[in-house]
């Protein structure tokens, strides 16, 4: 792996880890307070989500090297859990807008196509594993965009947006335009999806080669 690469995964994962454990202690005490599962007050919270962060840092201090060196070589199922986590966490950082979902299937994209790169994968086996993470992807893009669809036809105010950004504002009160305009939205979204992160696969795998 060269130095470039290396540096890039290093910040990448300096970053990530302790923000998602900041996410995770933030997301875990917030339910718990509002669900009144357990006496936490609500300072807890954001004593919680720092502490997360903290715990997070001190990973980065032991264990940053070693997680660069196994980038690649990360089992399947962790990423998978790792990718739905954040895709709702990009989800609800963009307000439900798919713009942070799109990226991040990108990105995966582009972690599928150097894994095979420095797999030594030939083309044919690299086209197939693009082909299964865009799939992927595109199944996740789609159906959290479906979900946020369907809260938006019960909030006329969003739903109203959403139709004024393709010029039927005035069809709001219209159930039957809505949902077609939903359903095509995602349909377009998922395929946006497919072809970005298989673009990406195929592009960071063939990056470098002879």
């Amino acid at each position: 792996m060269k130095k470039v690469e290396s540096t890039l995964i290093a910040a990448f994962l300096g970053i990530a880890c302790p923000f998602s454990l900041f996410v995770i202690g933030w997301w875990t005490s917030a339910a718990l307070f509002i669900s009144h599962l357990l006496p936490i007050p609500e300072a807890g919270i954001a004593v919680s989500a720092f502490a997360g962060l903290t715990v997070g840092v001190v990973l980065d201090i032991v264990a940053l090297r070693r997680w660069v060196l196994r980038f690649y070589a990360l089992d399947a199922r962790f990423m998978v859990l790792t990718y739905l986590f954040w895709s709702v966490v990009a989800l609800a950082f963009f307000m439900g807008l798919p713009v942070g979902v799109l990226a991040l299937g990108t990105c995966a994209g582009v972690y599928v196509g150097r894994r095979e790169h420095h797999a030594g994968s030939d083309e044919r086996v690299a086209a197939q594993s693009a082909r299964r993470v865009g799939l992927f992807a595109a199944a996740v893009t789609g159906t959290e965009s479906l979900m946020m669809g369907l809260l938006a036809a019960y909030e006329r105010f969003t739903l109203a947006w959403l139709l004024s950004l393709v010029g039927l504002k005035r069809c709001a009160g219209d159930p039957s335009v809505g949902g077609a305009v939903i359903l095509s939205s995602c349909f377009v979204l998922t395929a946006m999806q497919y072809w970005l992160t298989r673009w990406a696969a195929l592009g960071a795998f063939r990056l470098g080669r002879k």
